[in-house]
């Protein structure tokens, strides 16, 4: 092991048959990093136990196909990953336990290509095909070594090279980008994106042009850490944002000033929330804040405070019909009203609130399957005659039983109506994101019926009634995550977990038009149980607070500029 200032270089010798067939040198980055593939899925090769780096290292040196790897000091957890920091990964900054290592490729480790396959048979990054020494699965050869493909549409390929990872359906293309067969990419006359407001509704213009994976910024810090708290965009200002709520058990209201990146306390509630909703009910900023959690206050989960935007305070407290916390709050535009339904009770009660004179109401529906963690949304444009919802996935925690389950929801004659198609995998607390100007909605991630993290999504077509998977998954798998609608038509998923107790700093972008995800900008925390709120003026999305780690919540805060 050789060290190199703050590098450190270690060399393995592979013998077979006690004969010295070949040498592997591996760079060691400092603490406090590890290795990002911009698609995890595609090249997140496996986790291994490893006690130190040096055996992470070897474990990377044995997999043929091993180019970097991440290793944990506490969690002794060594990630093997086929992809490198030239094109299909970066280094980023983590926890002091976590470091990054990567392969360092020499000329001399190829000399044997396109030689005899007895001239490669111990070499860890040849392969004999076709009774010639070629490059390992996934790789190509660029001349001087074997690289790792690329597993992205629309980067940047040359001909004849095999760049693009075929077994994700993706070859090079005339015009010098990997794609699919259909050509995705190949588009030159790209539309302006543009938006405007109908209404509830922003509608997007549709851009297809090569994506950017887009910046974050750090902004100010709110008053106090929160999760399970609620985030609302205030229409009549330029992109002010009110944040309440949350796990601190404050009942400090924060706004968010756009112009300096700075948070300040804009009033209070007078009962302390978590897993509240929230929702402006006026022109002149008034909002409405509902149901929640708080454990000492039962009271909470079955009452509604009205908070005046020109007083700074709340002006009354009004009971609703049911108990809610976690619930979907929608605005249905032919009726004018609220409607809140799902949350964490196993029911199937649905209130109305009326905002011309402050009053909760049930409505009387036919029956659906009871079930908790749903996600619903509206997926009827503005104008339509009726005000449809999709209700999808959930759980039924008494019987431990995770549901594939979709159903429309008919606002206008409350109606249910069980869709033929179920969604191609069950799944909950999951996200759904309404495309409503091409009748579709996106759903991304959660849990399976097994428990386990997902990081696939699929696409509703309102037109059909069907369910389909996207083109391909998302870079990993995630539960409590966020989706956002952006100005451009993509969709921003940031942030989550895969263990419930580390958040996640990737984040991925959906491209409606291609059906396809690529890797995003890293948040510069990782963070789950957070809100994303679209700032439409500006085309900036808010990211805040949210559990960071077990036990470590956040008052931090990002902007994501696309």
């Amino acid at each position: 092991m050789l060290r190199f200032g703050n590098l450190v270089m270690i060399c393995f010798y592979c013998c077979i048959s006690h004969a010295l067939a070949f040498q592997s040198y591996f760079i060691l980055d400092n603490m406090g990093t590890q290795f990002m593939p911009i698609h995890m899925n595609a090249l997140h090769l496996a986790d291994v136990s490893a006690q130190t780096k040096v055996i992470c290292a070897y474990q990377c040196s044995v997999h043929p196909q091993c180019r970097t790897f991440n290793f944990d000091t506490t969690t002794q957890i060594c990630q093997l990953f086929q992809g490198d920091t030239i094109a299909t990964g970066s280094t980023v900054s983590a926890a002091q336990t976590s470091m990054f290592g990567s392969v360092r490729l020499m000329e001399t480790f190829f000399t044997a290509y396109s030689r005899s396959c007895d001239q490669c048979a111990d070499n860890r990054f040849l392969r004999c095909v076709n009774n010639t020494c070629q490059c390992q699965q996934n790789t190509y050869w660029n001349g001087s070594f074997c690289l790792p493909q690329l597993p992205l549409p629309c980067m940047e390929c040359e001909p004849n090279k095999s760049m693009c990872r075929e077994d994700l359906n993706l070859t090079c293309q005339s015009y010098n980008k990997c794609d699919y067969a259909n050509q995705t990419c190949n588009i030159t006359d790209a539309p302006t994106t543009d938006m405007t407001t109908e209404g509830n509704y922003y509608v997007q213009i549709y851009s297809t042009s090569t994506p950017s994976i887009g910046s974050w910024v750090v902004t100010g810090n709110m008053s106090v850490k929160r999760f399970a708290h609620t985030s609302i965009l205030l229409s009549s200002e330029n992109d002010s944002v009110l944040i309440a709520g949350g796990s601190s058990l404050s009942s400090a209201i924060d706004k968010f000033f756009l112009s300096n990146l700075s948070f300040g306390i804009y009033g209070y509630m007078l009962l302390e929330r978590q897993y509240l909703t929230a929702a402006e009910i006026s022109l002149s900023g008034d909002v409405i804040f509902v149901g929640g959690k708080h454990s000492s206050l039962p009271n909470v989960s079955n009452s509604a405070e009205l908070f005046n935007y020109s007083s700074r305070s709340v002006t009354v407290i009004i009971p609703t019909i049911y108990t809610w916390s976690n619930q979907a709050m929608i605005f249905l535009p032919t009726l004018s009203r609220w409607l809140i339904l799902g949350g964490d009770d196993e029911r199937c009660e649905i209130e109305l609130f009326d905002p011309s004179i402050s009053t909760f109401s049930s409505m009387n529906h036919t029956s659906r399957t009871n079930r908790t963690t749903v996600t619903a949304v509206l997926i009827t444009p503005n104008g339509s005659s009726s005000d449809i919802i999709l209700i999808t996935g959930g759980e039924d925690l008494s019987n431990s039983v995770v549901f594939s389950l979709a159903e429309l929801f008919n606002a206008s004659s409350g109606e249910f109506i069980t869709l033929p198609n179920n969604m191609t995998t069950a799944r909950f607390l999951h996200t759904a994101t309404p495309i409503v100007s091409l009748g579709k909605v996106l759903i991304c991630g959660g849990f399976d019926y097994n428990y386990a993290p997902l990081n696939t999504c699929e696409i509703y077509d309102h037109t059909s009634g069907k369910f389909s998977l996207t083109q391909n998954a998302m870079s990993t798998e995630r539960c409590y995550h966020t989706a956002t609608l952006l100005n451009n038509g993509n969709i921003l998923i940031t942030g989550g977990t895969l263990d419930g107790f580390n958040g996640l700093p990737n984040t991925d972008l959906y491209n409606p038009m291609t059906n396809t995800f690529f890797a995003g900008a890293s948040l510069n925390i990782g963070r789950f149980q957070h809100t994303a709120t679209l700032l439409p003026k500006s085309n900036k999305v808010l990211i805040c607070g949210g559990w960071q780690k077990t036990a470590v919540t956040a008052e931090s805060c990002e902007l994501f500029s696309p």
